[in-house]
């Protein structure tokens, strides 16, 4: 696939990731314990979540519409909306509509290797 941002895109999402300061800090229930959740936990845990529902509906399983949307919406949000719609909704729509679910689970790899991410292993992917 063709990248649809431009290297400005990707060089100001990168720097957005590189912080250490977190998004948000809050209590994980033990005394005085937080977890802190930086950008780029955030934008993984997003971009993670939409391959997985993907995954499960390439294997069968109902596709959970409305989280990977959420999802797909924050990590956009999370990036600073590089390319705009042109980059999201415009690439992703047609692949939901076919209900292509192959390439749906390949087109959000693509967007994380487009932003140096990581990519989930196969114990979270199929997780149901």
């Amino acid at each position: 696939m063709t990248c649809p941002f431009t290297e400005e895109d990707i060089a100001h999402s990168k720097a957005l990731l590189s912080s250490s300061v977190p998004l948000r800090q809050r209590a994980t229930g033990g005394e005085g314990e937080e977890e802190c959740a930086t950008r780029l936990h955030h934008v993984c845990h997003c971009l993670w979540q939409m391959i997985r529902f993907a995954h499960l509906a390439m294997k069968g399983r109902p596709f959970r519409a409305a989280q990977w949307g959420l999802n797909c919406g924050r990590l956009q949000e999370l990036l600073e909306d590089p390319g705009g719609v042109q980059a999201w909704w415009k690439v992703f729509e047609p692949i939901l509509i076919a209900e292509d679910w192959v390439a749906l689970e390949g087109r959000c790899r693509d967007y994380g290797k487009f932003f140096g991410l990581p990519q989930p292993d196969d114990v979270f992917v199929n997780r149901e």
